[in-house]
């Protein structure tokens, strides 16, 4: 069970990227970007141009995914289509931590009700939960692009709160970002940040 300071809590909030899903080498590099001049003949130093701030608008729903992949691939002049780009993307940034998933199925045999709560677009969110199976551990996945709020706003947790109707000191949210945790906790959630799995397991659960 968790430990006696989080006696209160009835439903776990967990984020995806950096917590359940491995995404960066030790030197914070990601994986999904290392062979893709190899594999796709786009260069690495192009790829931040995809995350500008029109990304924002794909991460709240309101821009289809693909339709801003190929607007990328197009100011960089690339003959990859916007669907090749997107799977291999999903592909290579697909590492789960089996050591935080574990931790997490640990959680639910022990009777609380999982959630994810993360930053994503339409395509990813179903790809994570389905394709990855995280389904079979986690209830739902909240994603940005379907609440059309995303992290740290504060609207979207209310928005969170509303679905699963717990109240805010009854929920648990493991997320990397001091950022996320810090505007959870405002919003009366207990906020936990994650490092690694050995610190987040021995915070949290009783020995």
């Amino acid at each position: 069970m968790l430990k006696n300071h989080y006696r209160k809590i009835k439903a776990i909030f967990f984020d995806v990227d950096d917590v359940l899903i491995q995404g960066r080498d030790k030197n914070g590099h990601y994986h999904w970007k290392k062979d893709i001049y190899a594999d796709l003949g786009i260069h690495v130093e192009e790829i931040p141009k995809l995350f500008n701030h029109k990304w924002s608008d794909v991460l709240l729903g309101k821009t289809d995914t693909l339709d801003r992949i190929s607007e990328f691939l197009k100011e960089i002049n690339s003959k990859v289509s916007a669907k090749v780009f997107l799977d291999y993307w999903f592909k290579q940034d697909s590492k789960i931590d089996d050591q935080m998933l574990n931790f997490a199925n640990t959680l639910k045999d022990y009777g609380y009700p999982l959630y994810l709560a993360t930053n994503q677009d339409k395509y990813r969110s179903k790809y994570l939960y389905e394709t990855l199976g995280l389904k079979n551990i986690f209830s739902d996945i909240y994603s940005s692009s379907f609440i059309g709020r995303k992290k740290p706003d504060p609207e979207y947790f209310r928005a969170l709160e509303q679905r699963v109707h717990f109240r805010p000191d009854e929920i648990l949210f493991i997320d990397d970002s001091l950022e996320n945790v810090n505007s959870a906790t405002l919003c009366g959630w207990m906020g936990y940040q994650h490092h690694n799995f050995t610190k987040t397991q021995n915070d949290l659960l009783n020995s």
